[in-house]
């Protein structure tokens, strides 16, 4: 049972001191206004927030920062500074006070690494390694593959999910956040998809970039089909939340939300993400056989819906039968596989280094008598292939093997009983996720954060537990014997 949390505990306004300090150094040392403002935002954000970790459990700050990465890379769009990343800093805050106390539970956290977390551990080495032998370390094209789809936060959160959501009370808190995104999401999907674009918020998803995939939803991530991937997952949470939870509000809700992502993924216009969410269901489907028996009814209401939107929606038939029938996205996906296999030809071992397809491809493009060249300076749909042109074969059978072993892993071992239905969830996200980053270049954080964390949470429990502090042993109560009691022991008696 959780301990209750100390008030006393207020350490972190220790550090309040050291920012004004730190401010004042560098307007000393003659830096810009904008590096003093940055830094004096980010050292308030990160004291607060510290500070309230005292006062919560460190699941609600993971699951606030998975929820803010949505916004990932548009923070500037929001008003924020270029260096300010509310959603960055909060991982932060999480790991660190992960690693120091979960001042919700008054436990240190302990993981035993296995044989699964030496391989992740050397792939992320190895992808380090090889953008400094590149000389892209300092790019932005090699550290958002190397941080956010590689390994470096993706593996923090699989060692940290075991411990962070241990309990069905830290789960849920997981699941609420997931609704709470979804139900956005699938608003904002909703608004975009029927044209009610003055209800969208924030503004950027409509006035950035208006040329670009005109007529899809975007979403805050500017790409339709990572927006479908989170809406698919988002669904696959609420209904895990209608299973779990028992109260009838909550399960009306997740019901609705997760009907809500599901209809939206038609205003994608997607159809990496139309095949990714038809084969996830199905593999959910046939993996449990409680799904297994309602397939017809899930097969109904897709049509149906798809039916429904059809009609009510002006222009929605026309535009998906011609996005079906588009043959230009094709073109630029064999153009730049074809490049990618002659690259991969030229070295074969370890690759050109992380983040350098675009920089290196040029003079590897082969012009096919049977369709245009197009789209050669974009980045590669095939996230296998990226790893293998820029890791080489040796980098992306690590990044592999690391996979199998962490989120196939999760989804081949049995765990607890309460775990179930995140297991089953966990295979439709997996599917989805290898579908679409298999045909779409899925750079943003959000579906690859949480399908490492979810790998994490459904990961069984004997490889991490919780190792409480020390505690002094309680006093055990006397024998009876044959003495007389005496007048205090019948008091407490």
């Amino acid at each position: 049972m959780a301990e209750r949390v100390r008030i006393e505990d207020r350490w972190p306004l220790l550090l309040l001191p050291f920012l004004p300090i730190a401010v004042a150094g560098l307007a000393a040392d003659g830096a810009p206004g904008h590096l003093l403002g940055a830094v004096a935002l980010a050292g308030a954000l990160v004291i607060g927030a510290l500070y309230l970790t005292a006062f919560i459990d460190v699941a609600w700050i993971f699951s606030a920062a998975i929820a803010l990465t949505i916004f990932s890379g548009s923070w500037r769009e929001l008003g924020f500074p270029s260096l300010v990343s509310p959603d960055r800093l909060l991982l932060i805050v999480a790991f660190v006070v992960f690693l120091l106390r979960d001042p919700a539970l008054g436990r240190r956290p302990y993981v035993r690494l296995t044989p699964t977390h030496a391989v992740l551990i050397f792939g992320a080495a190895f992808a380090l390694c090889s953008t400094i032998a590149a000389g892209t370390i300092s790019q932005s094209s090699a550290l958002a593959p190397l941080v956010d789809r590689f390994g470096l936060i993706p593996l923090m959160l699989f060692v940290a999910g075991p411990v962070v959501f241990a309990g069905e009370h830290q789960r849920r808190i997981l699941l609420g956040t997931l609704m709470a995104v979804g139900a956005y999401l699938g608003l904002t999907a909703l608004f975009e998809g029927v044209g009610l674009h003055q209800l969208v918020f924030p503004r950027y998803i409509v006035d950035l970039n208006p040329e670009v995939q005109v007529g899809r939803a975007r979403g805050p991530f500017e790409a339709a089909a990572v927006n479908g991937v989170a809406l698919y997952c988002c669904a696959v949470a609420s209904v895990i939340a209608y299973v779990t939870i028992p109260r009838r509000g909550v399960r009306a809700l997740a019901l609705a939300i997760a009907a809500l992502c599901l209809f939206d993924l038609i205003f994608t216009q997607e159809r990496s993400v139309w095949v990714g969410a038809v084969a996830a269901t199905l593999a959910a489907c046939l993996a449990a056989p409680q799904l297994r028996r309602r397939l017809p009814v899930i097969v109904l209401a897709v049509a149906f819906g798809v039916l429904g939107a059809f009609a009510f929606v002006p222009g929605l038939q026309q535009q998906t039968v011609e996005r079906i029938g588009d043959h230009e996205t094709e073109w630029d996906r064999l153009n730049l596989n074809k490049a990618a296999e002659n690259m991969i030809r030229d070295r074969p071992l370890f690759g050109f280094g992380l983040g350098t397809f675009q920089q290196r491809s040029a003079p590897y493009f082969e012009l096919n008598p049977e369709f245009p060249l197009t789209a050669t300076r974009g980045e590669l749909h095939n996230i296998v292939l990226s790893y293998a042109v820029e890791l080489g074969l040796v980098g992306v059978f690590i990044w592999l093997l690391g996979l199998a072993l962490a989120v196939g892993g999760a989804i081949v071992t049995r765990g607890p009983p309460e775990l179930y239905p995140w297991r089953i969830g966990l295979i439709a996200v997996t599917v989805i996720w290898l579908i679409v980053a298999n045909l779409v270049p899925m750079v943003q954080p959000f579906p690859n954060y949480l399908l490492w964390l979810w790998a994490g949470v459904v990961w069984p429990w004997r490889y991490a537990c919780v190792e409480p502090e020390t505690e002094p042993e309680p006093a055990r109560e006397p024998l009876p014997g044959p003495r007389k009691p005496s007048l205090a022991g019948a008091i407490n008696g």
